[in-house]
């Protein structure tokens, strides 16, 4: 029997021990309070009853919430993991180019860099964060001839070699 089946098991003996605890306790209590009225009482077999009902029903659905909160768990460690997986190897792929390759957003921030673009620019670290013309160029305003800006106006790719100065 695998684990989740027992699990299960354990989970419904205990619904049922609670369920018969709870539609009883009306009975019990009346048993050392009122020893005169018989456990077998037709009110105690009828609030018994009704309330095994309603008890068994909220905690039937509470372990089916418990139980798809757990699936959902689950699942989403096992995404996560597959992501970080995946983010690796495109990370280990990404520093493994001998170019230097830099992602930017739309203002000109550094967003990312390989280890060869480290490697270069190295007595400006940390890149991540810094705009490229400052990084890279230790200018105050973008490139006049800068193949980034041209690819986000025009929607095309764009290449230029940037003179340092």
């Amino acid at each position: 029997m695998n684990k989740a089946k027992k699990s299960l098991i354990k989970k419904i003996i205990f619904v049922a021990i609670v369920v018969l605890f709870i539609a009883n306790l009306n009975s019990i209590v009346d048993l050392f309070l009122h020893p005169e009225i018989s456990y077998f009482d037709n009110e105690h077999l009828i609030v018994g009853g009704i309330t095994a009902f309603a008890i068994a029903t909220l905690l039937g659905e509470l372990m089916f919430y418990i139980q798809r909160l757990e699936n959902i768990y689950y699942e989403q460690r096992r995404s996560d993991d597959a992501l970080k997986e995946s983010e690796s190897f495109l990370r280990s792929i990404f520093d493994s180019i001998q170019d230097g390759i830099s992602i930017l957003d739309k203002e000109m921030n550094i967003i990312s860099v390989n280890a060869v673009m480290e490697e270069w620019y190295a007595h400006n670290l940390p890149l991540t964060g810094k705009k490229c013309y400052e990084a890279y160029h230790g200018r105050k305003e973008p490139c006049k001839v800068c193949p980034s800006i041209r690819t986000l106006r025009r929607g095309k790719p764009d290449y230029e070699v940037v003179p340092f100065t």
